[in-house]
């Protein structure tokens, strides 16, 4: 149970992916290349296969050996650490429009801290921390509020659209961070979901799209 709490290993209805992409595909993106940074069984890579059959490239990255050697047709699926992944290089070349999803986990570096795990990004102060709070690492966040601000900043700039399953309270926090730092982020929605539906979490959760077109056009 520690490790599947540590990777966030609860995998997304087939239906909310379905949905999900439905969303998308409703915006008018025609997405050229597809990335799931965290992809888990594949759920959203089957969604995305179906949902854009004229896609070129559709791409899987996931921590879990075992669930990356699972076939998803039509998809590269690679084994990989998020944070030890140079995401720059994974989507630079890619051809645009790129469509990034999924669902990253939902769990704090101190949650996983108390769990000894080792799922984190390399210490920094990341929440731009100041005094004994940066100097003793006391920030928390969730791990996914890292991994969701990282793609916009590697997709900035770029013909893309970011679309994530997070927490509400990541979502809020990934916005501010990105305006006060004056990242473009395009148009911007937030889409409630029922979490306890969905995954038996009682927490407020959303689907965050971020249109980055809308800031480079």
């Amino acid at each position: 149970m520690n490790s599947r709490v540590e990777f966030g290993d609860f995998q997304t209805p087939d239906e909310l992916c379905q949905q999900v992409c439905g969303v998308i595909a409703h915006s008018g993106l025609s997405p050229a290349s597809i990335v799931e940074p965290t992809c888990g069984k594949g759920s959203f890579l089957r969604a995305s296969v179906q949902a854009f059959p004229d896609c070129r490239s559709i791409l899987g990255f996931e921590v879990n050996p075992v669930y990356a050697d699972e076939a998803v047709d039509g998809v590269s699926v690679t084994q990989a650490d998020f944070f030890a992944t140079n995401w720059a290089d994974v989507l630079g070349n890619l051809p645009e429009p790129v469509l990034g999803i999924g669902n990253p986990p939902w769990v704090t570096n101190s949650a996983i801290g108390s769990l000894n795990g080792s799922n984190l990004p390399e210490k920094s102060n990341f929440l731009n921390m100041t005094g004994m709070d940066a100097i003793t690492g006391k920030s928390n966040f969730d791990i996914s509020e890292w991994m969701v601000f990282h793609l916009l900043e590697t997709l900035s700039e770029r013909q893309a659209m970011l679309a994530m399953l997070c927490k509400t309270t990541v979502a809020r926090k990934v916005l501010r961070r990105a305006w006060k730092s004056g990242l473009q982020i395009g148009e911007v929605s937030v889409r409630l979901i029922d979490a306890l539906n969905h995954f038996g979490a009682a927490v407020d959760a959303c689907l965050l799209v971020c249109d980055l077109r809308k800031a480079t056009s």
